[in-house]
């Protein structure tokens, strides 16, 4: 049986990182998986692997193109799933939630996929300034108040809640009980560099605290069997853009990175979020 996970996230939250991670494994044969049919349109992944495999962090993906990129694998016991890149630079998302509107393959492939994996990275999520958390002579009675022409940047929470509520909104999914489908797996990237994972028992317990806003959104949203939360460190480390980690060569990029699961056990099987979402589809 195969099933469908679209791969979702802004510009730079780690989604062409476990790409080539997982094209790497794929080639090596390793994590119980291989391809079984041709990939389509993953230039920037095998870039990016080009990169990787020669210490350096993965180059940032501009979104020059819009035709998405397909990843089909196939796991011991049969089971398959077509991973699909319908914006890998992440800018078509962002237009979503500028535009307020969405082409009609943003239609079908939401409605047709049956789960979606949403990269969030941490540092990104970081929490502004705002009436609760700085004076009020400062949020309220200051002397030279904005030009009312003035534009007013969202939080990137509000913007991340904007454009869930519009991939639910052109996906045609009732949010009058919470859903089942499409199953939700949230990947926390670059949990390596997460400063205060250590006292966070588990990645639930940090994306609330990252992103309290979004965390409370998706609870209201999703049931509790269709929404996973995993820390997620594709590469294990961080890489310069010039100089190359020999260690990293040495060791070999396919044996590194790791996903900390909801229960807070840490595994360096970089499959687990996929098999998991398929699993949550059944």
């Amino acid at each position: 049986m195969e099933k469908s996970i679209l791969v979702l996230g802004g510009g730079g939250t780690g989604k062409t990182n476990y790409g080539a991670q997982l094209l790497l494994r794929l080639e090596a044969g390793e994590g119980g998986c291989k391809v079984y049919e041709p990939p389509t349109n993953i230039t920037p992944l095998e870039d990016a692997r080009t990169r990787l495999n020669n210490g350096l962090a993965a180059s940032h993906t501009v979104g020059t193109q819009t035709t998405k990129m397909v990843l089909p694998i196939e796991f011991n016991g049969g089971r398959r799933v077509r991973l699909e890149w319908p914006d890998y630079a992440g800018e078509r998302l962002s237009e979503l939630v500028k535009l307020r509107q969405g082409a009609s393959d943003w239609t079908k492939d939401l409605r047709s996929a049956d789960a979606w994996l949403l990269f969030i990275r941490h540092d990104q999520m970081q929490q502004g300034n705002d009436i609760l958390n700085r004076p009020i002579q400062d949020a309220l009675l200051r002397k030279n108040f904005a030009s009312s022409s003035e534009v007013v940047p969202w939080s990137a929470q509000a913007q991340l809640v904007e454009l869930l509520q519009m991939l639910l909104f052109l996906g045609g999914y009732e949010r009058q009980k919470h859903l089942s489908k499409p199953s939700l797996g949230i990947a926390l990237s670059c949990y390596d560099t997460l400063v205060e994972r250590e006292r966070l028992p588990d990645p639930d317990t940090a994306f609330k605290s990252i992103a309290p806003l979004v965390s409370g959104f998706i609870r209201s949203n999703w049931n509790e069997r269709s929404r996973t939360v995993f820390g997620l460190s594709a590469l294990g480390k961080s890489l310069s853009d010039e100089s190359r980690d020999e260690d990293f060569i040495d060791r070999g990029p396919h044996t590194q990175g790791w996903v900390i699961k909801p229960d807070g056990e840490k595994t360096q099987d970089l499959t687990w979020p996929l098999q998991r979402l398929i699993n949550d589809t059944l």
